[in-house]
């Protein structure tokens, strides 16, 4: 048991604060604030969507070249399937201090998706 408490001691935890959405085109909302939690590379949150709907997230991220992250999950909540759509961001973070950062995340443009630029704030707790 002390094994696995000193391994979950171990796991990086951030915790972000949405802020707002930019969309490629007009008719979206862009205030889609919210907050999620990253674990590791897992990524759990809930947020008010571009149609003004709730919705839940839940994503693994890894790392991509240039200092980017790009994340895979699925969020809930939009009109095309309720129970969850795909979802792809790439996005960069620019430190603030030494616990916080401020992130943009590019939601690129789909065939159910306008596409968007994503901004939020993120506090690095361990």
């Amino acid at each position: 048991m002390n094994n696995i408490l000193t391994t979950l001691s171990t796991i990086p935890l951030t915790l972000g604060i949405n802020l707002g959405t930019a969309h490629f085109e007009p008719g979206y909302r862009s205030d889609t604030t919210g907050i999620y939690l990253r674990a590791s590379d897992t990524v759990i949150g809930r947020f008010r969507n571009s149609l003004g709907v709730p919705s839940n997230l839940l994503g693994i991220t890894f790392r991509t070249p240039m200092h980017t992250e790009t994340m895979i999950g699925i969020a809930t909540g939009y009109a095309l399937n309720p129970s969850g759509i795909p979802i792809l961001t790439v996005g960069r973070n620019w430190k603030l201090n030494p616990i916080q950062s401020f992130r943009a995340s590019i939601i690129p443009p789909t065939s159910y998706n306008a596409g968007a630029v994503t901004f939020s704030l993120e506090y690095h707790l361990k």
